[in-house]
């Protein structure tokens, strides 16, 4: 008797505004078979050139909420796949703050629930 192989649990945290990169993964986990996409946040990014252009990749650089932007993506790519029922919140306006150790991998630290 087989038994059935179990499906690996991903959460994504992506940046998705930022680059087409991370809309390459959401779909890639939502079609792989062997992936059970459990969660999608979207996630600030920071990008230098938004400082220093009026315009960076179609978007208006002055009060650019990047976090916003990237949940919208988020939304719309779940909506074409017909997946809305992947938990998709927002997560946080500006960046983490690691208590001044630098970013950890993911399995280091648990996401904050809280407000800003």
């Amino acid at each position: 008797m087989l038994l059935a192989q179990s499906k690996q649990k991903v959460w994504l945290d992506a940046d998705t505004g930022n680059e087409i990169d991370d809309l390459y993964a959401i779909a890639r986990l939502v079609k792989e078979q062997s992936i059970d996409l459990v969660g999608l946040s979207a996630a600030h990014f920071n990008n230098a050139d938004l400082l220093v252009f009026e315009k960076w990749n179609g978007y208006e650089s002055k009060g650019l909420n990047t976090v916003q932007e990237s949940q919208k993506l988020n939304e719309q790519i779940l909506k074409a796949l017909g997946r809305l029922d992947i938990p998709h919140p927002i997560n946080r306006s500006r960046p983490t703050n690691w208590q001044g150790m630098g970013t950890r991998g993911p399995a280091r630290f648990s996401c904050s629930t809280g407000n800003d």
